[in-house]
């Protein structure tokens, strides 16, 4: 079933990782597979239960290898996500194609992620892939937050920095946190230039 052009899908999963910060999963309704998409790409949502059918735009967090679900990260900033966080699982949602140039390109081997909050969604879905396609690619995040408790995908991003990936925090309101690296206030020139290796020419999101 398609609404226009979004395509019918039902909640699966939904966590709140604060009180303002949920991850929920979806799965089609008309295939056994999600469409495909680059890591990276985004989609717009219709929430049918909401007043307005007014559609909002969001990152898919997962990777395109997981092809049984998309996954979301969102924070509530307004009446149109805190109506989406009511949603229960069973639920439907219409979802659109993907979107968007912002994704990991083939060739590039040395990407330079710059995440604010659940602005990490895009760079998840990224990471995840190269990751499960066991891509030989060298990369650091640097995740800025207000403090370590707004940091959705911590642990795993624990997991994965023991391989290719540098994370390492900015936490505007939180002196050292409990990460294995992390700055307090906020990004700067100094901070980019000592942790990205500019000299080696990285790709930066």
């Amino acid at each position: 079933m398609v609404y226009q052009k979004f395509h019918y899908y039902r909640v699966a999963y939904i966590h709140f990782v604060t009180s303002d910060i949920f991850i929920f999963r979806v799965k089609p309704m008309d295939s056994k597979r999600v469409f495909s998409f680059q890591p990276g790409q985004y989609v717009e949502i219709v929430n049918p239960r909401a007043l307005s059918f007014y559609h909002h735009y969001f990152s898919v967090a997962s990777s395109p290898t997981s092809s049984e679900y998309l996954e979301f990260c969102i924070r509530v900033t307004g009446p149109w996500t805190l109506e989406l966080a009511k949603i229960k699982k069973g639920e439907h949602l219409f979802i659109s194609d993907p979107k968007g140039s912002f994704f990991l390109k083939e060739g590039i081997m040395k990407p330079a992620f710059l995440a604010g909050g659940v602005g990490v969604a895009p760079f998840i879905s990224m990471i995840r892939s190269i990751r499960e396609q066991q891509l030989p690619i060298h990369g650091i995040l640097l995740y800025c937050a207000r403090n370590s408790n707004n940091t959705p995908y911590a642990d795993e991003l624990a997991e994965i920095s023991k391989n290719r990936l540098r994370v390492v925090y900015v936490f505007e309101h939180e002196k050292g946190g409990n990460k294995s690296k992390s700055y307090h206030g906020l990004l700067t020139k100094d901070i980019l230039r000592k942790e990205i290796r500019l000299h080696t020419f990285p790709t930066i999101f």
